[in-house]
């Protein structure tokens, strides 16, 4: 996964976001994710741990200084949690109700600052100059990065990671329009 703190030199304009293949269904993939059609859905409910806490990604936790945080395509909310413990007033987002109303419940419980935003990604208006930290994990979006760079206060930092290509090696069936493709 990567993390990034866009440079003043860099123009965010200039920022090249690839095509997501037509092929793709934002709704037919939530759908059978989340089971956002019918409401049901077996993932609801299931916490893995934030990535930041593996011992792998240790390196990058110091980086966190606390501020204001957003967690794009959050599900339950791993992510947001762990940044709320580390001292960020977080704005987690995702298409799921069932996964926020579990995230919500979650933080109540544990007294986290964590608002939860019901939204399609696809079209959600990120504000811009708003956050010190970002974090997308699993969610392919290479049309929103100028606005998640936008998102940003100066200095502030993008965590990122998605699937590229060689997750198909490991589920074979995996839709390839979630996937980063090899250049």
């Amino acid at each position: 996964w990567l993390c990034f703190r866009p440079r003043s030199s860099l123009s965010r304009a200039s920022i090249r976001a690839s095509t997501i293949p037509a092929s793709w269904s934002p709704s037919h993939a939530t759908c059978q994710y989340w089971g956002v059609c019918d409401g049901s859905s077996s993932q609801v409910g299931y916490f893995s741990s934030s990535p930041f806490q593996s011992n792998s990604n240790a390196r990058w936790s110091h980086l966190l200084q606390g501020g204001r945080a957003l967690d794009l395509a959050c599900g339950t909310g791993a992510n947001a949690l762990y940044l709320a413990r580390k001292g960020y007033r977080v704005d987690a987002v995702d298409i799921s109700i069932q996964a926020l109303r579990t995230l919500k419940t979650a933080a109540r419980e544990m007294n986290l600052p964590v608002g939860c935003v019901a939204a399609d990604l696809d079209y959600w208006p990120i504000p811009p100059d708003t956050y010190d930290a970002v974090t997308v994990f699993y969610f392919l979006a290479p049309d929103r990065m100028p606005d998640i760079v936008r998102s940003l206060r100066s200095n502030g930092l993008i965590f990122y990671a998605t699937y590229n290509i060689r997750h198909k090696s490991e589920k074979p069936g995996f839709n390839e329009a979630y996937l980063v493709p090899a250049h």
